[in-house]
């Protein structure tokens, strides 16, 4: 083959070195090159990997002088970058509830997504090598690796290598790359309808109000930095409220013990004790124990108050004579063992009412019933008689019961008021009653003895009631 028909074939490598082409200037009538020497070309020119011989073949048979691709390189694969797979929702958006009615709930949002103990709570896809790749000329072509992911583990959690598992009850945070499960759930501002209601598994922090008729449901204990402006609290251990608890009559807050700065018109329900700084106004306010208002202005007045056990405060009732109703009740575990007495009663007096209404006509005829009537009868008789029997278990630990709390509350009830005890206080320990009907003043005690409310003033002396 001339130099001079070598130079009729043109062969060009694109840029990047994927592509050859393929170019033959010459006229049909001329001898063309043969397969061997056009590889021989395309060799020379650098072109080593990727030639369609096919396409070769088929340029000399037809003699086609068209430029065209004759070789074709392999791009690399660049490795993928890791990936995280959540199987919690990182970015909670609010979803109010749809009621039956068709209207929408605002205020339950659906907003906290609570993991347990063990839950995984992310798995990292790792990144890929990728896959090499090699151009026309044969040079390999190498491929970038995926970028890794780094994780920074916060609190309660622990990373196996692929996952990332919870290790305490919480709710899973992910801030950056930063991610941990919080015991303690923090709502940053108020509870109103940017958070919607909270219920959580374990403490609750608010930085803020809690909004009138929102609702706070925690396990653990509830902390407002602020206060509960119409809003209801419910925590399975304390309640601290720094602020006050505006009530409007329909706040209710049940705990185990109660901290607030003040409390006006709201339901309280503690199983331990209520201590609040400044007052306790128009409230009914229940402690199991005791309850105790002692700041600088340490007054109880309106409502009803009631403690198992103690109630301190500096002044009971009002000048205007504001209708004060305090009483040292019974413990919890007293309360609830006489409520599960009484319906136990209940039950058993229903139960044997209707085991003398069956036997009504049976009396007097026994000879005269059938055989299975007579074993109907006794059946109903020894029904009766151990329902009889276990009424009056039941009635003997129901009056010891009683007793122990009269005997409790002997020993151990007190109301205190350390400046004063105005007129229209009522007072009520156990089954006695006293009505206040003049203003007691220094440190004044209330306790009952022999069944009887008596008052004694810091001097030790008794006043008559």
């Amino acid at each position: 083959m001339t130099d001079k028909v070598r130079d009729k074939v043109r062969i060009e490598i694109s840029p990047d070195k994927l592509r050859a082409y393929l170019e033959i200037s010459i006229p049909t009538i001329v001898q063309w090159p043969s397969f061997a020497e056009l590889i021989q070309f395309l060799e020379e020119a650098g072109v080593k990997y990727g030639i369609d011989t096919d396409l070769l073949r088929k340029i000399l048979r037809d003699k086609n002088q068209d430029r065209v691709v004759i070789a074709e390189g392999t791009s690399e694969v660049h490795g993928e970058d890791a990936e995280i797979k959540f199987y919690f929702n990182p970015e909670p958006k609010p979803t109010p509830k749809e009621l039956a009615d068709g209207s929408v709930d605002f205020k339950n949002i659906d907003l906290i997504r609570q993991v347990s103990k063990g839950d995984v709570l992310l798995e990292k896809i790792p990144p890929t090598a990728g896959i090499p790749g090699k151009d026309v000329t044969g040079a390999v072509l190498k491929p970038l690796t995926g970028r890794d992911l780094h994780l920074i583990l916060g609190k309660n959690v622990k990373w196996d290598g692929m996952r990332v598992q919870a290790m305490a009850d919480g709710i899973p945070v992910l801030e950056g790359r930063r991610i941990e499960v919080r015991t303690v759930y923090e709502v940053r501002g108020n509870v109103d309808y940017k958070t919607g209601n909270i219920s959580f598994d374990g403490d609750v922090l608010v930085k803020g109000d809690v909004q009138c008729d929102f609702s706070v449901q925690a396990t653990g204990s509830i902390f407002v930095i602020g206060n509960i402006d119409g809003g209801s609290l419910q925590a399975g251990e304390d309640i601290s409220v720094s602020g006050g608890i505006i009530g409007y009559g329909k706040s209710r807050i049940i705990c185990s013990t109660l901290y607030a700065g003040y409390i006006n018109n709201a339901i309280i329900e503690a199983e331990k004790e209520v201590k609040v700084r400044d007052a306790v106004l128009h409230s009914q306010v229940t402690a199991g124990q005791r309850i105790i208002v002692k700041g600088k202005k340490g007054c109880i007045y309106g409502g009803v108050v009631k403690a198992g056990e103690s109630i301190e405060t500096l002044y009971l009732g009002s000048k205007m004579g504001t209708t004060t109703e305090v009483e040292l009740g019974v413990k919890p575990g007293f309360r609830l063992e006489l409520e599960d007495l009484d319906r136990q009663l209940t039950e058993v007096e229903a139960g044997i009412a209707l085991l003398k209404q069956q036997m009504e006509g049976m009396d007097g005829r026994f000879s005269k019933l059938t055989p299975e009537e007579q074993e109907t009868k006794v059946g109903l008789v020894r029904n009766l008689q151990y329902y009889q029997r276990f009424q009056q278990e039941l009635i003997t630990k129901k009056n010891a019961l009683l007793y122990e709390m009269k005997e409790f509350l002997a020993e151990t009830g007190y109301i205190k008021a350390h400046r004063r005890i105005y007129q229209g206080v009522k007072v009520k320990i156990g089954a006695a009653a006293l009505p206040i009907k003049y203003e007691v003043p220094f440190t004044a005690l209330i306790s009952c003895k022999k069944g009887e409310i008596v008052i004694w003033q810091q001097s030790s002396r008794r006043l008559a009631p």
